[in-house]
Formats: C-alpha cells, structure tokens, sequence
C-alpha cells in the first residue's frame, strides 16, 4: 500500500502468530481423536513450524 511501511514480517507479531498455531495443533489433535490421522499430524506439525518460525522471528528482531 502506497504511504504505508511494509517492512518484515507483521502477520506473526503479537498474538496472532499464537493464535494460528495453536489453532492448528489443536485442529490437528482434534483430527487425528476423529481417526484422520496423516490430515491431523500434518496439521499438527504444521502448528510447531509456525510456532518455531515465530519464535524465531520474535527473538531475531530483538
């Protein structure tokens, strides 16, 4: 967007980066409980690599 600074990353700061991952594992758990279990485990590492990519964004930017 013009006038608007798009510098890093911004849809991971704060709780949101939280939220979808969480959001994830917890889809995931709930799959892989309901028997789809190759859906559910790629949901829930799904979870833990944005879990670690926020982490790791959060902690470079300091």
């Amino acid at each position: 967007m013009p006038g608007k600074n798009n510098n890093g990353i911004t849809i991971t700061k704060g709780w949101k980066g939280y939220a979808g991952a969480l959001g994830c594992i917890a889809l995931g758990v709930y799959l892989v409980l309901m028997g789809e279990k190759v859906a559910g485990a790629q949901l829930i590492f799904l979870g833990l690599a944005l879990l670690g990519i926020r982490h790791k964004l959060d902690y470079n930017s300091k």
